[in-house]
């Protein structure tokens, strides 16, 4: 093998890595985000501040999960349309 093709293979194989280590990031920085939304749920809410979290409705758990991964699906949508 000549070591232009040497050089191919290597930055193919690099590029599958990089791929596969942003995707590891990405679920990493979910999981962050998840947790921090559940440390921070029982004391604050966007706009009522202290909220009862006995007394919580199951759609505020539900819109604030889907603004949480929103925003992830908006931060991927977007790095994206700049590879593009």
């Amino acid at each position: 093998m000549s070591l232009i093709s040497i050089l191919g293979v290597t930055l193919a194989v690099l590029k599958v890595i990089g791929k596969i280590i942003l995707i590891i990031l990405a679920v990493i920085l979910a999981i962050i985000l998840l947790v921090l939304f559940l440390l921070s749920l029982p004391f604050s809410y966007e706009a009522g501040g202290y909220v009862d979290t006995a007394n919580m409705k199951k759609t505020d758990v539900t819109l604030k999960f889907k603004y949480c991964f929103g925003v992830i699906l908006n931060a991927i949508a977007e790095y994206k349309k700049k590879k593009l």
